[in-house]
């Protein structure tokens, strides 16, 4: 009776497990906001955007004109803020005091 008991205390832990990492945001996507100094057009965040896009595990980016800054959804495993950061001095912009925030984004499936 007792093996019983602690399986059965087993299976309820692991369903539970799994519907609490079933409703946290997932840690494979994340989103990086960057403050970028010198980007005057549509032209230049397009630029931007484009090459942030061409890192190795950035999925998507765009641009935040009403805040003037530039987003990018990356995953964490297969690259880095830094990486993306470097990929935006490599343009000749400039990654300004602000450098960028990191938020949870929810996966999608």
């Amino acid at each position: 009776m007792p093996r019983r008991a602690l399986l059965t205390a087993l299976i309820v832990t692991v369903i539970g497990l799994a519907f609490v990492l079933a409703a946290s945001p997932s840690p494979e996507r994340m989103r990086a906001t960057f403050t970028v100094d010198g980007v005057h057009c549509d032209g230049c965040s397009a630029t931007i955007t484009t090459n942030l896009k061409r890192v190795k595990g950035a999925s998507d980016a765009g641009p935040d004109h009403a805040a003037g800054r530039l987003w990018a959804v990356y995953a964490p495993a297969r690259t880095t803020v830094d990486a993306m950061e470097r990929a935006i001095d490599g343009l000749a912009y400039t990654v300004g005091a602000a450098t960028s925030q990191v938020e949870p984004t929810p996966s999608v499936s």
